[in-house]
């Protein structure tokens, strides 16, 4: 299983990106049955992802949550969206940045192009790794592999939209 084994990080040991700082009942080798019931229970329900119409998108900020918190990503979502709307004269009402996942941010975000809005979000989740670095120099040994995290997540999209017949 992958284990990542880092005292100086954050969260210290995680396995399957889930540390026991966060998680202090979790087993010592949860399966991926436990991951992803944790997994959908705080990161997929509460951003009511399974109302997301475009499957690449829900990914990408499934993936961008896990990583870089829930919370974060609930207003950072937002943001991406409403600039989005913005930028594309797109027919959704204005959406309020408050990290509220409701049925008005969902309408929107199905409402609006859907490649636009997931370059736009893996754009955000690249800017945030950049700030992390910036603000704690110490976490530049993570960037490597945050920035292998963004890459896969697009070589996954795009593999995922060919595969559909969209070239």
């Amino acid at each position: 299983f992958p284990v990542t084994i880092r005292p100086d990080g954050r969260w210290g040991c995680t396995v399957y990106g889930m540390s026991p700082r966060a998680y202090p009942d979790m087993p010592v080798n949860p399966s991926l049955d436990y991951v992803a019931k944790v997994y959908e229970r705080d990161f997929w329900n509460p951003l009511h992802l399974s109302e997301v119409k475009s499957q690449i998108v829900a990914n990408a900020i499934f993936d961008a949550a896990i990583n870089q918190g829930e919370g974060t990503w609930r207003k950072k979502l937002q943001e991406g969206l409403q600039e989005v709307i913005n930028l594309s004269n797109a027919k959704a009402e204005d959406i309020k940045i408050d990290g509220v996942i409701g049925t008005k941010t969902i309408q929107a975000l199905n409402s609006v192009d859907q490649v636009d809005l997931y370059v736009n979000l893996i754009g955000l989740q690249w800017e945030r790794y950049h700030l992390i670095v910036r603000k704690n120099p110490k976490m530049r040994d993570w960037y490597r592999g945050w920035m292998k995290r963004v890459a896969r997540t697009v070589t996954k999209a795009v593999h995922d939209r060919e595969a559909r017949g969209h070239k």
